[in-house]
């Protein structure tokens, strides 16, 4: 993966609607998703948002530049859900966060297929400081102190293994998105916002019934404001 060596110095944002810098961010997670980083041109990015190469550079400088704006701005509501439930994590956390993230990528199903590429390669884009960066911010999600605190608190049964846990967790939060379509299709199943909601509250109560005490019973019916956007 090769980016751009130099940057144009002037970068912002030029007078006109919002929904131009939302196409193109649009476009280039589309095209990002779909190609590898080195088969993506400006020029496709332009043509697919139905702009011009010249406002692309103008809104973010360079390719490497969208490519990053467009990982951290799409991750951005679970990373920041992430950091909320970590500063206080309960029982019911594990199901917040798990629905934000299902509402969040059932607009971009294909998104995590990118993320999962970039996890894959973050060992070799020490040539690359700022997608390195990205890459570990989103590591961080696997190695965060939720299950941790959960233990302390009393809430996981003695015998869970937290590392062991959280790697369940993740397993079921992120596979529908990664499963093979063939395999999908043999079970009927389509990854719509609706489906992602239910099978959300069937994770949790998955993980509720295999991870925590009888007597700890969260709101696995509560609605987050996701729902309600």
């Amino acid at each position: 993966m090769q980016l751009d060596d130099k940057h144009p110095r002037k970068v912002g944002r030029p007078t006109g609607k919002q929904d131009n810098r939302d196409k193109i961010i649009a476009a280039a997670r589309e095209l990002f998703i779909d190609k590898e980083y080195s088969k993506v041109t400006m020029r496709d990015i332009a043509e697919l948002a139905g702009s011009d190469p010249g406002l692309i550079r103008y809104y973010f400088g360079a390719k490497d530049a969208l490519f990053i704006t467009m990982i951290k701005e799409t991750s951005a509501p679970v990373l920041a859900q992430i950091k909320s439930i970590s500063e206080a994590p309960k029982v019911g956390s594990l199901h917040d966060l798990m629905n934000t993230y299902y509402q969040v990528m059932a607009k971009n199903p294909k998104f995590p297929r990118l993320m999962h590429r970039l996890l894959s390669m973050a060992h070799e884009s020490n040539d690359f400081p700022e997608i390195a960066e990205v890459a570990n911010n989103i590591a961080k999600t696997q190695r965060n102190l939720i299950f941790d605190s959960l233990k302390k608190q009393g809430a996981l049964q003695d015998d869970v293994n937290v590392p062991s846990a959280q790697l369940s967790f993740f397993s079921l939060m992120v596979f529908p998105f990664l499963a093979p379509k063939i395999m999908l299709d043999s079970l009927g199943i389509q990854i719509t916002p609706e489906f992602l909601t239910e099978h959300a509250k069937q994770n949790n109560q998955l993980l509720t019934q295999g991870l925590f005490k009888a007597q700890v019973n969260p709101d696995v019916t509560k609605e987050t404001s996701n729902e309600h956007q």
